[in-house]
């Protein structure tokens, strides 16, 4: 797992460069899967510079799902055309994509970073809840609790290819523009 971190622009091309020379260990990739959580800047930042980086199109991974109290409805089919190339993002990346047998060359996993470290750790870091006896009582959407139950079964963090750890004030000024 490689770590990389972005505080402005230079730093996002850097990283396009470092994914670009990922990719050559896969040359013949067909999907790059951006994962994290909502806000994080995966959807605005990350996933729009990586798809025209790339010449790839983005699949909105969130687009082809409903979550209820209880479970996620899929709303309609994935279709991949064979030759084209994906960036896919979504909040439950890795479930979405193995629910239509789909699974990305490399795996990212965004992070937005505060002054005081990883923004959603209190309720998604599982050595942090493991250690204090943190549980998720507090979080109120079934969104939460469906990301919460996905970061369970499906260890995105730990899974990832590449963790890439955005500030806060970078994200902010996207989200601006």
């Amino acid at each position: 797992m490689q770590k990389f971190s972005i505080i402005n622009d230079q730093d996002l091309t850097t990283f396009g460069v470092v994914l670009s020379k990922v990719l050559l260990g896969h040359p013949d990739w067909k999907i790059v899967g951006i994962d994290g959580a909502m806000q994080s800047g995966k959807s605005t930042l990350i996933t729009k510079f990586i798809a025209n980086y790339l010449n790839a199109k983005i699949l909105d991974l969130d687009s082809f799902i409903n979550i209820d109290e209880t479970s996620i409805i899929y709303t309609k089919s994935l279709q991949i055309e064979p030759t084209a190339k994906y960036i896919a993002d979504g909040i439950l990346n890795r479930e979405i994509l193995d629910h239509f047998n789909i699974s990305a060359d490399i795996y990212i996993y965004v992070k937005k970073m505060a002054n005081y470290g990883w923004t959603e750790r209190d309720w998604l870091d599982k050595e942090l809840v493991a250690d204090y006896g943190l549980n998720t009582g507090f979080q109120s959407s079934s969104i939460d609790r469906q990301i919460y139950r996905y970061h369970n079964e499906y260890s995105p963090i730990e899974n990832a290819d590449i963790i890439l750890e955005i500030s806060e004030e970078y994200v902010t000024k996207d989200f601006a523009n």
